[in-house]
């Protein structure tokens, strides 16, 4: 079993470990509360909101391009479209 030396560091271990869990009460786990997370929702969806606005203005201001000439695999359209 054990020596007289390890008996002393086994019992001077177990007194400090009954003694800081006496010491320490239990707790609760923190929860986020429903208020932080309404709120960061709601900085989410004006940010997002934000980010509309910002792309429909750039919409209006600058059209899509007329890419036919490109992508058009028909050469005679080609030909009479750049003509």
């Amino acid at each position: 079993m054990l020596e007289e030396d390890d008996f002393e560091s086994w019992k001077i271990r177990m007194e400090r470990y009954i003694h800081a869990k006496s010491s320490t009460p239990p707790q609760p786990s923190p929860k986020p509360t429903t208020q932080a997370a309404q709120t960061h929702k709601e900085a989410l969806m004006a940010t997002m909101q934000q980010l509309s606005n910002l792309l429909s203005g750039f919409q209006k201001q600058f059209p899509p391009t007329n890419n036919q000439l490109r992508a058009s695999s028909n050469l005679r359209s080609q030909a009479t479209v750049q003509a």
